[in-house]
């Protein structure tokens, strides 16, 4: 599939984000280094920007969790 659109640089829920919007998908990446509560982070955080309109209704998320591990 082509890419439409790609964003990056989003931050929000402790998660920084790529966002490629497909022609008949969303590809999500979310990069953490804290993996507490890690599912209803990532939902929250889908719910958050579909509420502000950054995705569109008719459209499928895929989403993939990047965890960033810390040199301690």
């Amino acid at each position: 599939m082509a890419k439409v659109g790609k964003y990056e640089g989003i931050e929000a829920f402790g998660f920084k984000l790529s966002v490629y919007e497909m022609k008949k998908n969303y590809e999500v990446h979310f990069i953490f280094d804290n993996p507490n509560n890690l599912d209803v982070r990532m939902d929250k955080t889908i719910q958050y920007l579909g509420h502000e309109g950054f995705f569109k209704r008719n459209k499928k998320i895929k989403a993939t969790a990047i965890h960033i591990a810390s040199n301690d």
